[in-house]
């Protein structure tokens, strides 16, 4: 892990932001921000991305370009006074300082500011739709992606350059794209207008240098291809693989063809090469695609004792459904907290809520919360930051203020929220696929947590506060103490039931399996599951699985007793322990011991998170 974070970020005259009154505060912790649109929001993102990007530029000027209101370039608030400086400065919890400026530009020069910005990643939708943006007629060829996403923070094997050495990957690249027509050209420059000859200095320079880099990015695609695969596969679950090579036609070195071709060798096990996976794939899955294979760049970049890693990603997920942001969260949260410093910014309330109980539900506590809103002061709109309260907490402080309308309302949102969080997405619709409202989503958590064999009690506590707390239109003509006595009842309830803990689990499409004995015959059961099933645990008490559909067959000493599949809507545990009953009862009575997932042969009890 890096040897330190950001506790400070201060923006002045830069973007969105004027006058830096002060600073933005993160405490050294990951940062989770909700920003509505026009907030300012995306600043941070771009004042974060030039601090480092300017470390790694040796031309001052390049860097003095953003802060010069009179460069076509800059980046400076368009109605700020031109008098008041522009400059990024962070504080790092070591007390180390970043800073760059129109005036400061020795942020070049800062060795640790240079590594940080090698390991550091920024990431937006933008980003990866970049990588797919070809038309249907063109192959995908990413060496122009590269060239500027990738290769400026990626270490090649050092080599020299006209005198310089340099391992920046960007820097060897420029050099060698450029191919001999450069140093024809210099040769010209200096009266010698000719090709360099084979046992000239700069051709064995260039010649040198072009087969280094050829072999270092057969290197780091292989490495790309490796690692994205096993993240697509293990994390995200997809049932397709990609390949990255480079097709260098270094024929005419003069000027060489550099290429980098994206195919789909394998889709849904077939063998069929797709050479055009922007026309074939939907956008979710390109958009996966694209995330690995910035994600794969990562780990090859990280550098686990620079100064300062972060990951700052502005609303990266948008394009993805919510079934797919959760597997692509659930893999960020889990894997890359303890890399990175993170830095989740979004305009999506929802996504901004549901990130917060992920992060609940995964007691990660080194976090701080934060909503973005535009304001107006001396008819300058600026950025309004502020720390952002849970609906519980917004419930609490009206209710200590006596505003119990108010804190009802909130209460009610905390419910919503709850009930969509708490159910499979299955449960969200009628018969009809039409979205349930609030009422029909309290009485399918009941239906829910009781064929989980959960308690009820506070689901039903919950219901009994539907018409009365949780229904805006009771608010006007109400008694007053029962009222108070009932909003109270209800965020205690509701606090309650967030402490009940629950996780994917088995998802639709695995197989489970499990034999038993009656002394005589040993009989094995397939169950293939129809549902996406989840882990659920009340405090104080055992895990235990949700209920689903399941197909199963069943082998009689090996030999399937029937043709056909059977159904059930079940518990596993319920199923087991009917079979248990019915056995000899040589096997262990706990379902978690005996049941395995037949594609590893893990038994439930260990694949159990809690």
């Amino acid at each position: 892990m890096a040897t330190s974070r950001i506790n400070e970020i201060h923006i002045q005259n830069f973007k969105f932001f004027p006058e830096c009154k002060k600073p933005i505060y993160l405490d050294g912790k990951h940062l989770l921000l909700y920003g509505e649109n026009g907030s300012g929001k995306s600043s941070i993102y771009w004042a974060l991305y030039t601090l480092l990007e300017c470390a790694n530029k040796s031309d001052v000027n390049q860097i003095k370009k953003y802060f010069d209101t009179t460069d076509v370039e800059h980046l400076t608030n368009i109605n700020c006074d031109t008098s008041l400086e522009s400059y990024i400065k962070i504080k790092l919890t070591d007390n180390t300082i970043f800073n760059v400026s129109y005036f400061d530009t020795a942020i070049n020069t800062h060795e640790e500011a240079q590594e940080s910005n090698y390991s550091s990643d920024f990431l937006t939708y933008r980003n990866l739709l970049s990588l797919y943006n070809f038309a249907h007629s063109e192959p995908i060829d990413l060496i122009h992606f590269f060239s500027y996403a990738i290769f400026p923070y990626i270490k090649f094997k050092p080599i020299t350059i006209k005198g310089k050495d340099t391992e920046n990957a960007g820097e060897i690249f420029k050099y060698v794209s450029k191919g001999l027509q450069q140093i024809e050209d210099d040769l010209s420059s200096k009266g010698k207008p000719r090709y360099p000859l084979k046992d000239e200095p700069e051709y064995i320079e260039y010649d040198k240098a072009l087969s280094n880099f050829k072999n270092e990015l057969d290197a780091l695609l292989l490495f790309i291809t490796t690692e994205g695969n096993r993240i697509l596969r293990n994390n995200l679950n997809y049932d397709f693989t990609f390949s990255l090579s480079s097709e260098t036609d270094v024929s005419n070195k003069r000027k060489p063809k550099l290429s980098i071709r994206l195919k789909i060798p394998n889709y849904q096990g077939k063998s069929n090469v797709v050479y055009r996976p922007h026309s074939f794939l939907n956008e979710a899955k390109l958009t996966a695609l694209g995330l690995v294979i910035r994600l794969a760049v990562l780990e090859k970049s990280l550098e686990p004792n620079s100064k300062l890693n972060i990951l700052v990603l502005d609303d990266l997920l948008i394009s993805l459904d919510m079934n797919n942001r959760d597997k692509v969260l659930e893999l960020i949260l889990k894997e890359y907290t303890n890399k990175y410093q993170l830095l989740i910014l979004t305009h999506d309330r929802n996504f901004f809520e549901f990130t917060r109980h992920r992060i609940d539900k995964l007691k990660q506590i080194d976090w701080v919360y934060r909503e973005m809103y535009s304001t107006e002061k001396d008819s300058i709109l600026q950025p309004y930051i502020k720390q952002s309260d849970t609906y519980l907490d917004k419930a609490k402080k009206y209710l200590s203020l006596k505003e119990y309308e108010i804190a009802g309302n909130f209460l009610r949102k905390e419910a919503e929220a709850f009930c969509k969080e708490f159910l499979p997405k299955k449960y969200h619709y009628t018969s009809e696929f039409e979205l349930r409202e609030f009422n029909g989503l309290i009485q399918q958590c009941l239906i829910f947590a009781e064929g989980a064999g959960l308690d009820k009690t506070l689901f039903e506590a919950l219901d009994s506060y539907r018409k009365f707390v949780l229904n805006p239109t009771s608010h006007d003509s109400y008694d007053v103490p029962k009222f108070e006595s009932e909003v109270r009842a209800c965020l205690d309830t509701l606090t309650e039931l967030r402490k009940i803990k629950y996780e994917p689990f088995l998802k639709r499409g695995e197989q489970v399996e499990f034999e038993l004995s009656n002394g005589v015959d040993t009989y094995k059961f397939e169950i293939i599951l129809e549902d996406d099933f989840r882990l659920l645990q009340e405090p104080g008490k055992d895990s235990v699985i949700s209920k689903g559909m399941v197909n199963y067959w069943v082998y009689k000493n090996g030999i399937k007793t029937k043709n056909e599949i059977q159904h059930r809507q079940e518990s596993l545990q319920k199923m087991y322990n009917d079979k248990y009953a019915q056995s000899d009862q040589t096997k262990n009575a706990d379902f978690w011991e005996e049941i395995v997932i037949s594609a590893t042969g893990a038994k439930l009890k260990v694949a159990r998170k809690f």
